[in-house]
């Protein structure tokens, strides 16, 4: 993790986490976050979680 932290902007191509209300509760956007996140580590890509205003995002820390 402090691998692909530190060479975070050197990454050209950036996926983006888009978790729909109705696709599942807190846990599931947390489990498939640690997913994606593990997935972009291997393949080097950015990976940034959009912002939707979903009532559970107040429970999430994110940094800008």
């Amino acid at each position: 993790m402090e691998n692909y932290l530190l060479h975070f902007d050197s990454y050209k191509e950036a996926a983006i986490y888009d978790f729909k209300l109705g696709d599942g509760g807190i846990g599931d956007c947390i489990k498939f976050f640690a997913y994606l996140l593990e997935k972009c580590m291997e393949r080097k890509l950015r990976l940034y979680y959009l912002v939707n205003g979903h009532p559970m995002e107040k429970y999430l820390i994110l940094y800008q």
